[in-house]
């Protein structure tokens, strides 16, 4: 219970950190289009290089967090993995016609 406790107030803390800083705006912005980012003298691919692989270890952290509560199998994602596989297929075709 205290475990739940805590980690409910470092969420709530870092969402609110997150929504005050501007790293959203930046992150959108350059997917869209990088080139009105940089004219703001914002260096989007150095951002991305340091965004994306701190987003990559905190969803890691999250993943062996989920362990500890979760049995893990060697089956887990076989039950989504057709789907998400006909979804690649279906997308990829919508793409080409």
């Amino acid at each position: 219970m205290v475990i739940a406790v805590l980690l409910s107030v470092l969420v709530i803390s870092v969402s609110n950190t997150l929504n005050k800083i501007v790293i959203w705006g930046v992150s959108g912005a350059g997917t869209d289009d990088a080139e009105k980012v940089e004219a703001l003298s914002i260096n989007i691919y150095q951002f991305f290089t340091i965004t994306l692989p701190l987003a990559a270890s905190l969803l890691a952290r999250a993943g062996r967090m989920h362990v500890a509560i979760a049995m893990v199998v060697l089956e887990m994602g076989m039950s989504i993995i057709a789907f998400a596989f006909s979804g690649v297929i279906i997308g990829g075709l919508a793409l080409c016609g």
